[in-house]
């Protein structure tokens, strides 16, 4: 029994050194396989979104690299080498996420992936040129973000004709209201816009405001006087004489004027006064009886006392119009006005016409030659009645 204690005793220290070579070779293997591990890592300068870091890596490609830094990578992201690219020393990778911006140019709408990092950077990567007119909901300097709109309202010509002088301009305006505001331009209730201020507008859309102004304006005209006849005993058949000198009266009327543009367009009567009666002209006319001449006078000119008596022949005229010597018979149509020969009978002469009365020499006419004289009356058909005839005369 004690040997075969001994003998176990004596067999122990020699299977003890075989456990320990076990132990050191694996711990061997183990620190040659690290060792290895660290040995195949390589250092590589990586960006990531701007931000610069310098890794080490045992990946074998980017596309690997990407995955172990917790890069999803999209299709649209900035990537400075291909995704299969071998992992060198000294490598340099550069990486940014792309975003997804909505533009939307005048209502159209388009998706669009970017790694601009503004908007400015982002339009001049679209070929996107704004003017001074031009409107955006973002500033450029705006840094570009996940989902971010960029409303761009491009600005267009347009002419608006104020009160009839033309401009052009440029807008974004949607509504001819919002255009006339953007220009300054106030229109008010009378005023008329074409097309009308809810109208939506686009380029060379042409946009009128007529200026309407409403007023009132007096103006006066005379009230010509009538001639009223009253027979005279005293005065012989077919002469008159004027008793009373008619005198035009004065009207007053007031006018609401509407103007267009400063051209008046309409004007309506909307009170009358009378300032000033018209006095009627009253003439006598002879009753009295008067001899027969024994022959008929021959058509000389036989001056007398009280002037110069001839026979001439005399003819008939009407129509209104403004004498050789300036008077007006539209105003006065009863007035009693004769056309002569000056050389015969000199304007502004007073001749009394047998059958007529007194009259002023006050018109002149192509076929008054000689002793010849033209009566003006008020109408056609007195004048037709009147025809062609001698009559006595006396120039005064």
């Amino acid at each position: 029994m004690s040997r075969q204690l001994s003998s176990n005793n004596s067999v122990s220290p020699r299977r003890k050194p075989k456990r320990k070579i076990f132990v050191i070779a694996v711990v061997c293997v183990l620190l040659t396989t690290f060792s290895m591990y660290f040995t195949t890592m390589e250092a590589v300068a990586v960006e990531i979104d701007g931000t610069q870091q310098s890794i080490k890596t045992t990946a074998s490609t980017v596309s690997e690299l990407l995955v172990d830094v917790g890069v999803e990578y999209n299709e649209h992201d900035y990537l400075n080498v291909p995704l299969d690219t071998e992992i060198t020393k000294g490598l340099e990778l550069e990486w940014k996420p792309a975003h997804l911006v909505t533009l939307d140019i005048d209502g159209n709408v388009v998706e669009e992936w970017t790694t601009a990092d503004t908007v400015a950077e982002f339009l001049n990567e679209e070929e996107i040129v704004l003017t001074d007119d031009d409107q955006m909901n973002v500033d450029a300097t705006d840094n570009i973000k996940e989902g971010m709109l960029v409303s761009i309202d491009k600005a267009f010509p347009v002419t608006i004709a104020d009160g009839g002088v033309e401009k052009a301009a440029v807008t974004t305006a949607t509504t001819v209201a919002d255009l006339l505001t953007e220009n300054g331009v106030v229109v008010s209730e009378v005023d008329r816009v074409t097309p009308s201020l809810d109208t939506e507008i686009t380029a060379s859309t042409r946009v009128e405001v007529v200026r309407v102004a409403q007023s009132t304006i007096t103006e006066t005209t005379e009230i010509p006087f009538a001639v009223v006849e009253e027979p005279d005993a005293n005065l012989e058949k077919g002469t008159s004489q004027v008793a009373t000198v008619g005198v035009a009266g004065i009207l007053s009327t007031d006018y609401a004027v509407v103007t267009e543009n400063g051209n008046a367009v309409s004007k309506t009567v909307v009170n009358q006064v009378t300032v000033k009666e018209p006095v009627n002209q009253v003439v006598k006319i002879g009753t009295k009886s008067k001899p027969k001449p024994a022959s008929k006078p021959a058509p000389s000119i036989t001056p007398v006392s009280s002037g110069t008596t001839m026979t001439v022949e005399s003819t008939a005229y009407t129509g209104g119009g403004i004498t050789a010597t300036g008077y007006n018979l539209n105003k006065n149509p009863f007035a009693k006005v004769i056309a002569v020969d000056p050389r015969v009978i000199p304007l502004g002469s007073k001749v009394f016409v047998e059958g007529y009365g007194y009259a002023i020499a006050s018109d002149t006419g192509g076929a008054i030659k000689g002793n010849i004289i033209d009566v003006y009356l008020p109408t056609e058909d007195e004048a037709i009645e009147w025809g062609r005839k001698d009559v006595k005369i006396t120039v005064y």
